[in-house]
């Protein structure tokens, strides 16, 4: 367990049986910030369990949580005119690229593109 050092814990004992050979699906939820961050999982962090192999209990997944802004019109803004601007700012904490749809009313209004963070 000396991986988890400088990590912070947010489930912790979720227990389940498990047959031979299988598999289950656990979940976990927390409110997570926008940024970089490392997701990190231990099964039997104790060695409860006898296994040929005690070094593959664990998995890492890096994850980046997107921010989006629209920076203008403001909120409950209204025009005469049906062609609007919109300008909206989009954070991708790897740097990579990104891709969008804007959508109006809850629907694709058909515009799609790409961006980098």
């Amino acid at each position: 367990m000396g991986r988890t050092a400088g990590f912070r814990g947010i489930y912790r004992n979720a227990t389940g049986s498990i047959n031979f050979n299988s598999s289950r699906i656990f979940s976990a939820s927390w409110n997570i910030s926008s940024g970089y961050h490392t997701i990190y999982v231990v099964a039997d962090p104790y060695n409860v369990i006898g296994e040929l192999n005690e070094t593959n209990n664990n998995a890492t997944k890096n994850i980046s949580i997107l921010r989006s802004v629209i920076n203008s019109p403001p909120n409950a803004s209204a025009f005469i005119n049906q062609n609007v601007s919109i300008n909206f700012t989009m954070q991708d904490f790897t740097g990579g690229s990104i891709n969008y749809t804007v959508f109006v009313d809850g629907a694709s209004n058909g515009q799609n593109g790409n961006g980098y963070g």
